[in-house]
């Protein structure tokens, strides 16, 4: 017999607000966790091109929430948030280290000792979607690139990552998901910091232009990879970079949104978490040292 569960979402940014529309349509039970001081009723609408879906849940704040015993939390933050966020959800009344988490982010970080005995499934996903807030409790999502998932697989199997990959497909499962979370974040440090840098689309990267810079970035990335005892292949992951630059072709990627809104951005958890670790490693990457150093210059951190 199925468990049944409660899922309760962080936010909702765009990907956990765009999660948590399909486990709502799938009839699971969702919650929003907010910072606000009273609980309330809110929306969440979901654009998919012509078609529009409206569903109401509970907009719960975190100091006031009880937990029920089979929760499952969906965290897909910024990068420089995810400590926070799970420092937040770790001190809900009911919690319990065993609690499924479900995170999702951009690029890499060490959590502090504290956070790693929790029961974290981490996800990468490539689908696009962007956040409008109507009103503090009426939260827009838009789908603008539908994309591939990958959920983390651990030993004992759970009834949750059944529910979620029957409500938002496809997820495939992986149990060494560190090579597609290294995969991710080399597409990341391409994509990212480029278009914002120069102010363009994504599809613009297709271009013959820009293919010599884009091989040169995941060349030394792989590289670092490798003594982070990941092995990735450099000609599969520049043609993944190409694939996801073209699927999304008309999309601004998510740095360059926040450089025009003047937002915070990952750079140092993409960009500088390359660098970093060849430093530590001995190895050069003056290609990413140029990046950060022309991203730098535009846009100072």
């Amino acid at each position: 017999m199925q468990t049944d569960y409660h899922w309760y979402v962080l936010g909702p940014g765009a990907i956990s607000g765009l999660i948590a529309c399909h486990l709502l349509e799938a009839k699971q039970q969702c919650s929003v966790l907010t910072r606000k001081t009273e609980s309330e009723h809110g929306q969440l609408t979901l654009k998919e091109g012509a078609i529009s879906s409206t569903y109401t849940l509970p907009f719960l704040p975190t100091q006031e929430c009880q937990l029920v015993k089979n929760s499952v939390f969906i965290v897909a933050v910024k990068a420089f948030d995810v400590v926070n966020a799970l420092e937040e959800i770790t001190a809900i009344p009911g919690f319990h280290k065993d609690m499924p988490i479900i995170l999702s982010h951009n690029g890499m970080l060490e959590l502090p000792n504290s956070l790693t005995s929790l029961n974290i499934y981490h996800l990468v996903t490539t689908h696009g979607a962007v956040k409008f807030a109507q009103e503090p409790t009426h939260i827009v999502i838009e789908h603008r690139g539908k994309g591939r998932s990958w959920l983390q697989r651990k030993e004992n199997k759970a009834d949750f990552e059944a529910i979620l990959a029957k409500s938002f497909k496809p997820i495939l499962f992986e149990s060494d998901i560190q090579a597609r979370r290294w995969s991710k974040l080399l597409i990341n440090c391409v994509i990212n910091p480029l278009t914002a840098i120069h102010q363009c689309n994504n599809g613009e990267l297709l271009k013959a232009e820009w293919q010599e810079v884009i091989q040169s970035l995941v060349n030394e990335a792989v590289c670092v990879a490798r003594v982070e005892q990941v092995s990735l292949d450099a000609k599969s992951v520049y043609e993944e970079i190409l694939r996801v630059a073209g699927e999304t072709r008309n999309n601004e990627s998510s740095m360059r949104q926040d450089i025009r809104h003047n937002r915070r951005t990952e750079i140092n958890y993409l960009t500088g978490y390359i660098i970093k670790k060849a430093k530590k490693a001995g190895l050069q990457v003056p290609a990413h040292e140029k990046l950060m150093k022309d991203f730098v210059s535009l846009y100072p951190q």
